[in-house]
């Protein structure tokens, strides 16, 4: 059980894991983790792990001091062939695409993607080093995200009563 707010890695492994795009950790077909990818004989070859990656940060309001945080993910996708590894993340990335105000649960708190924009395309990162000689692809996406606990209460960012809305779906239409 998380106890605290989630990372967006972890944010958006969920995402992907409730949409049916990618297992949980124990799963035998595409299971999925956030921050390392494990590399033993239990894990199955085809896998995806999202990693954090150094963000940017922006000034919102002179007069606040508000910080909106736009958090940078690299997702890696480990395959036998490359052609795999690309076909999931191209997958993934047809996924983002359709995130906008889109939400889901983290342990006891709420996050909705207001956005996710790519950073380039979908780039080789080679064969991982060791016995199984596995490929490796990789996409990176900058996320704005929001997160609330379980009673509205506004965690990162602004905009709390949207995504009450969202979480309690009345907004028609937008999701």
């Amino acid at each position: 059980m998380i106890e605290g707010p989630a990372s967006p890695s972890e944010v958006l492994k969920t995402f992907f894991v409730v949409d049916g795009l990618l297992g949980d950790y124990d799963a035998t077909e595409w299971p999925s983790f956030f921050a390392f990818m494990p590399d033993d004989k239990t894990i199955p070859n085809n896998v995806v792990c999202i990693y954090d990656e150094d963000g940017k940060a922006e000034l919102k309001s002179m007069r606040s001091n508000d910080v909106v945080e736009h958090p940078k993910v690299e997702i890696h996708a480990r395959a036998t062939t490359y052609s795999e590894a690309y076909a999931k993340l191209k997958s993934l990335q047809d996924a983002l695409d359709r995130y906008r105000y889109s939400y889901t649960k983290v342990g006891d708190y709420y996050y909705a993607i207001i956005n996710a924009t790519r950073k380039g395309t979908i780039k080789n990162l080679g064969q991982a080093t060791g016995t199984q000689r596995r490929f490796i692809a990789a996409m990176t996406y900058n996320l704005t995200l929001m997160s609330a606990d379980t009673e509205g209460t506004l965690i990162e960012g602004e905009g709390s009563s949207l995504l009450h809305a969202l979480v309690h779906e009345t907004l028609p239409g937008i999701l």
